[in-house]
């Protein structure tokens, strides 16, 4: 039987008429003719690939068009498309992977701690839950419930869960133990624990006592893990604890504060007691107590109780003999007297330091008639510095050498200045004369050698620790005080003729300056945000915020406001004295082209007249915190 030809496919054999068909056979055989009205020719309609809702319960055909379709479109109704099943198994496996990548890293760390005490409580107990759960997904909440019912308080490891499980940032990047560890806690208190303590002790000395060093961290962690009370005392460490709790917040919500503030609440009442049994006794400790309140007060707006509170401190000083340099140590151990003696020479540094600042606050004489003779020399503070690191808790990087000492040196010569300056205001009465200006010219010229002398290790752009950009401010915001003396005030006589013969510009000088402050509060941002921020930068974001309100036509200017309201913002969730603070600057925009205010400020003054302010407190703040005058 010979093969069937099969025809080429431009000559299909179901066409032609059937003679040809059976012509084209040498078997014989007859194909059977095909009725062609039965052919059912192929559809030319583009299959939807998935219809949409409505469509499908109405079994109508659906065009698939999006974000309507035309069936939809005609009748009028909301078109929608429900997610695939494959899409939808997808996005939970998605989630479980997430889920589980967490928790993952939550043993991670567990494991890596070095308290095996924790680890062989909390390890089976996460293995157990995954055991007996019955799929990922359960495990997932069981374990979010667990940890939730086992969340800790103002810790380190509370910041380290936020990290690594609703940041998910790398564990090496944040601290696995507090620089400043202590385990003798309950010898001192009953309010916090160890680890709340160690935490909020890491925070006051890394973020804000470098500013003052009213208490030197080796002393006072020596004392309080062996029970010395020369550099430590309950008052004092309640005290450090308490005023800890405005600096410490939580990853996952910085703008909450509550647990903070309960603790903190707690803290204050144990402050208080504990201060009327100890402030009669003549100790450092108490001192130091002292200064931190009145700090504390100052921040929260009530400067006449805050510089009641450093005077105090200051004149405990001199009974002490801290400004004398004979003052001498308690230990008779030869190897301890030169630790205990730099105490000494850095705690007698921030009384004056301190002291200075409740100068230009009160505008009152000073406790103390200089600096403590106890100072460092330039040789000691340099070999003091060495191997000093310092890095931004809780986070491991970046590392800085901070020059603590060195800064501690240079600091001194500009407290004497600013206390001349705050004598030089006191003096002058509301008309400057010519020996006004010459001294306002020599103050200059003391502050131009100054910054000319400044270490390069304390350069702006090799030193950018939180303490070293406050330092630089403080000089600025020093020019900017004694320029403000000549500019606030009338003279004598023509005041072109006073600056030739003076060669002292106060108001182009303080210009200079306020573009110097503005440039390290933008460098400060850049550099650490606006976190656990030490207290003195309110007063400056104060004073450049002002300045900047009134000169919005500088792009430059535009981007300091919204850092200093967004500083502002971000400390009045703890220190109460940004709130008029802000109100300042809000009342100074009033005035201004609202074109020129940025957004982002307006939405933060706008939530904080929905949130914070109530009608009372707007009024008395409006009429005590009215600015008389500003640049223009």
């Amino acid at each position: 039987m010979s093969a069937r030809k099969v025809p080429p496919p431009s000559q299909p054999a179901s066409l032609g008429p059937p003679e040809a068909a059976i012509a084209g056979r040498a078997d014989g055989k007859v194909l059977i003719p095909r009725d062609r009205s039965r052919i059912v020719p192929a559809s030319t309609q583009i299959r939807t690939p998935r219809a949409c809702d409505p469509c499908r319960q109405r079994k109508a055909k659906c065009n698939g068009g999006k974000p309507t379709c035309t069936q939809c479109e005609r009748f009028g109704i909301e078109c929608r498309y429900s997610e695939q099943k494959r899409a939808q198994e997808k996005r939970e496996l998605d989630m479980l992977r997430t889920a589980i990548k967490r928790h993952e890293r939550m043993l991670q760390l567990m494991s890596r701690r070095p308290s095996g005490a924790a680890l062989s409580t909390l390890l089976p107990a996460v293995v157990d839950t995954i055991r007996r759960s019955s799929s990922v997904h359960e495990a997932a909440s069981l374990l979010s419930r667990q940890m939730s019912s086992q969340f800790p308080g103002i810790t380190l490891e509370r910041m380290q869960r936020s990290w690594l499980t609703r940041l998910s940032g790398k564990p090496e990047l944040v601290n696995r133990n507090p620089p400043y560890s202590v385990n003798a806690a309950e010898r001192w208190t009953s309010i916090v624990d160890d680890a709340a303590t160690s935490h909020l002790f890491s925070l006051f000395f890394v973020w804000d006592n470098p500013i003052w060093h009213i208490v030197d961290p080796v002393s006072f962690l020596d004392d309080f893990q062996h029970g010395g009370t020369h550099f430590c005392s309950s008052l004092l460490v309640h005290t450090i604890l308490f005023y800890a709790c405005h600096l410490s917040y939580d990853f996952g919500k910085p703008w909450d504060r509550r647990m903070e503030m309960s603790t903190a609440k707690r803290l204050l009442r144990e402050v208080e007691r504990l201060w009327h049994c100890d402030k009669m006794k003549i100790t450092i400790p108490t001192m130091q107590s002292a200064l931190l309140l009145g700090l504390f007060f100052c921040a929260t707006g009530k400067d006449k109780i805050g510089v009641e509170y450093i005077q105090y401190g200051a004149r405990m000083g001199l009974q002490l003999g801290l400004h004398k340099s004979s003052f001498g140590t308690v230990q008779t151990d030869l190897a301890e007297a030169p630790r205990i003696r730099r105490a000494h020479k850095l705690i007698a540094s921030a009384v004056y330091e301190v002291q200075t600042l409740s100068v230009q606050l009160a505008r009152i004489p000073s406790v103390w008639s200089g600096p403590s003779e106890l100072a460092f020399a330039e040789e000691e503070v340099a070999a003091a510095d060495v191997n000093q690191q310092w890095s931004p808790y809780p986070f491991t990087h970046p590392i800085h050498k901070p020059f603590f000492y060195t800064a501690l040196w240079c600091r001194r010569n500009l407290l004497i200045i600013v206390n001349d300056v705050a004598d030089l205001q006191r003096r002058l009465g509301g008309q400057v004369d010519l020996s006004g200006w010459q001294h306002g010219a020599v103050l200059y010229q003391r502050l131009l050698s100054l910054e000319r002398n400044i270490p390069t290790v304390l350069g702006v752009q090799r030193n950018r620790t939180p303490h070293n950009l406050c330092f630089h401010m403080y000089y600025h915001m020093t020019v900017v005080n004694l320029c403000g003396l000549f500019i606030s005030r009338n003279s004598t006589g023509p005041t072109e003729a006073l600056m030739q013969s003076t060669k002292f510009d106060p108001q182009r000088i303080l210009g200079e300056a306020m573009d110097s402050i503005a440039t390290l509060i933008l460098l400060y941002r850049v550099c650490h945000g606006w976190k656990s921020t030490p207290v003195v930068m309110v007063h400056y974001f104060m004073v450049a915020g002002v300045h900047a309100a009134s000169h919005l036509e500088s792009s430059k200017w535009r981007e300091v406001l919204i850092s200093c309201v967004s500083g502002l913002w971000h400390m009045g969730l703890v220190w109460r004295v940004c709130r008029p603070f802000l109100r300042t600057i809000q009342l100074v925009l009033q005035s201004k082209d609202e074109t020129l205010i940025p957004t982002e400020t307006m939405a933060i003054l706008r939530e904080f007249n929905e949130k914070v302010w109530n009608r009372n407190e707007v009024d008395a703040l409006a009429a005590n915190y009215v600015v008389q005058h500003h640049p223009s």
